[in-house]
């Protein structure tokens, strides 16, 4: 009897101990507050997976404990009714993740009718489910009946904790939907481990457990949210926010505040009227992944290594992120495609990364809006570095009669897949049309982000402390190249000026000067170096060079390097060099091209004939930044022809 008192007591401190592991590691899961401090004692933890598994051997332990105590013979009076508790524990479940599965993806699911099926569904799953793992656990356990609830529950947790530390981490609302939903499940699900614990114990002796769990899971969120450093360098009374904006495909000229003659972007505008904004930038490769790689880290693709869609970073980098969080600040990507997460592109130091499931593939400004919105709820008072990528400008294009009413005159014309082929061609007015449709989505981008300017202007401190920085991953060539010998006609990739000229504009009102336009060029890998000197003060070492001179009027080297993409799909890479009012298109199988790029920033004159001095100029310039600039071997991504497809759709030139 002795022994078994000890048995049991053991186990309640061994299940109590992997009780608050499991709240602790559910805390850091959805917040992503991994730094704290608990009873004086300062705790960094981002590895939030290594604390579940500790709670789950240890609750797994405290069952083994307890069904010691119980002869494997024993048959269980309650066990008939245990088939029913589990069933309706299931169907519980189910309908609960049923209705938050419809609440959050609103987008997919926006009739209420939809809703009320997906509980339906999810609730008789549940319940199949749970029925389904009763029956086979007790065919394992048949000739055992004592330890079949013990063994029952172990199986159960172990089957969650790989499901929850396996796919489920990657679960694209982690971190943007109201915790206190989350704490509540698992306070529900942690009293029901605890009373199931103790399902051969007396009637009068099951609620003990039960609010013992309850108390020390509350007690673990008390204590980690309570004890979370919002102030990492002392004396510090107001948060700072660095807010990074990558707009995908949006080319500057169709900006109202680059000259575009129509009011397509009223809030971008307001912006660059209350900061910097640089007249010509451009991006280093016309293409998304690689392009972001290069903004983020501040090195060319040539170095970092990652030149196509779908796949990684093979070079040694730094990044923005890493930099802000040794600083102390939470960084955070809430991104808009699903190959764009800095896990993905194998970016480092965001602990925070909020993207689409793969099966969705992509969301819209809206369902970024959403998730910048719940963060900041949760984060407050932080000093904060935040990526938000939109992808909205990207085809396929949707017409929103809200903000930008556009007349469905070709309605099977969206952009992407239904492109003609290059032995085809648009009519002027079918041309005319999808211009027009990307003009709508530019409108629509610009909407939402003065939606963002209000949220972060309503945060604490103000706008004063928001640094916030608006680019472009690359623009978007719409027609107006189809006479060139590539015949390239829609999308981006080759190195013109409409598909490589992007936005720049830096605004930190009452820091950084307002309504400033600084004609020096820019390019995307000085962008890193910027922003950790305008915001932290220090250099970052890139391959690009700091803004900071340009923006207080101090000029800086006027050289951008455009790289062409040398891969299987791409076998005729066109890359290009600016310097001195020159840009040389430099193609390695083809006839090179040469434009005077003061005069001509849409590269219509080709004055290669003209001024073949020149081009052997910016060639050499060419060969010099090539021997000069370290290159790193790529990964050898083989598409198969579903990918390829894919990448058409999204608008790539894919061979």
């Amino acid at each position: 009897m002795k022994q078994r008192k000890l048995l049991r007591a053991g186990a309640v401190l061994t299940a109590l101990t992997g009780f608050g592991y499991l709240a602790a590691a559910v805390f850091v899961m959805f917040t992503n507050l991994v730094r704290w401090t608990t009873l004086g004692i300062r705790i960094e933890l981002q590895k939030w997976d290594v604390g579940w598994w500790y709670g789950t051997a240890l609750v797994i332990a405290a069952f083994s404990l307890q069904a010691l105590t119980v002869p494997s013979k024993t048959v269980d009076p309650s066990a008939e009714n245990a088939g029913r508790r589990w069933t309706f524990f299931g169907s519980a479940l189910g309908a609960a993740a049923g209705l938050l599965f419809s609440i959050h993806y609103y987008y997919l699911m926006p009739n209420p009718v939809f809703h009320l099926t997906a509980v339906i569904t999810g609730g008789l799953a549940g319940a199949a489910i749970h029925l389904g793992f009763f029956a086979l656990t007790g065919l394992i356990y048949r000739s055992r009946p004592g330890w079949a609830p013990y063994g029952r529950l172990s199986f159960y947790l172990a089957v969650w904790s790989v499901l929850i530390t396996g796919p489920l981490r990657f679960w694209e609302a982690r971190g943007t939907e109201p915790i206190w939903s989350q704490s509540a499940l698992a306070a529900a699900v942690g009293a029901l481990f605890a009373f199931a614990l103790f399902l051969t114990s007396r009637r009068r002796h099951r609620a003990a457990p039960t609010l013992a769990a309850v108390a020390v899971i509350g007690l673990s969120f008390y204590l980690i949210g309570a004890g979370r450093e919002t102030d990492t360098e002392g004396g510090k009374d107001r948060p700072r926010r660095v807010i990074l904006f990558t707009l995908d495909t949006t080319r500057a000229d169709y900006l109202s505040c680059y000259g575009y003659p129509r009011p397509t972007s009223p809030n971008l505008d307001r912006l660059a009227a209350s900061g910097v904004r640089f007249s010509r930038a451009y991006c280093n490769i016309g293409i998304t992944d690689p392009s972001h790689a290069s903004i983020l880290t501040g090195v060319y693709p040539r170095t970092h290594g990652l030149i196509g869609n779908f796949r990684s970073i093979t070079g040694p980098v730094n990044s923005l992120a890493v930099e802000f969080f040794e600083r102390g600040y939470t960084t955070a990507a809430i991104i808009s495609r699903e190959h764009v997460q800095p896990h993905v592109l194998g970016v480092p130091g965001f602990v925070f990364d909020s993207g689409p499931a793969s099966w969705i593939g992509s969301t819209s400004a809206r369902e970024a809006y959403r998730r910048a919105a719940n963060f900041f709820a949760r984060h407050p008072e932080e000093d904060v570095f935040l990526w938000v990528h939109l992808f909205d400008p990207h085809q396929p294009y949707l017409i929103h009669p809200e903000v930008w009413p556009v007349e469905p005159k070709f309605p099977e014309i969206h952009g992407g897949p239904d492109y003609p082929d290059l032995d085809e061609f648009f009519t002027p007015e079918q041309i005319e049309y999808v211009r027009e449709l990307y003009v709508g989505e530019i409108a629509y981008t610009d909407a939402w982000l003065g939606r963002f300017f209000s949220l972060f202007d309503s945060l604490p401190g103000g706008p004063e402390e928001n640094l916030i920085i608006i680019t472009a991953d690359h623009g978007e060539i719409l027609g107006e190249y189809l006479d060139r010998p590539n015949g390239f006609g829609f999308g981006h990739g080759p190195v013109y000026g409409p598909g490589m000229h992007v936005p720049l504009i830096f605004s930190r009102p009452g820091t950084l000067p307002a309504g400033l336009v600084v004609d020096d060029l820019a390019e995307s890998v000085d962008l890193a170096p910027t922003i950790v000197e305008l915001a932290l003060g220090k250099p970052f070492p890139a391959q690009g060079r700091s803004l900071a001179p340009a923006i207080a009027g101090r000029g800086t080297d006027n050289r951008v390097v455009m790289e062409g993409i040398v891969d299987a799909l791409h076998p005729d890479p066109v890359s290009a060099v600016i310097d001195d009012g020159w840009k040389l298109l430099t193609n390695v199988r083809g006839p090179q091209e040469l434009y005077h790029f003061d005069q001509d920033p849409g590269d219509e004159r080709d004055l290669l004939v003209d001024q073949p001095a020149e081009a052997v100029r910016l060639f050499g310039l060419w060969e010099q930044w090539k021997s000069e600039t370290p290159h790193t071997q790529p990964e050898v991504k083989n598409y198969t022809d579903k990918e390829k497809r894919n990448l058409r759709a999204l608008g790539y030139v894919v061979k």
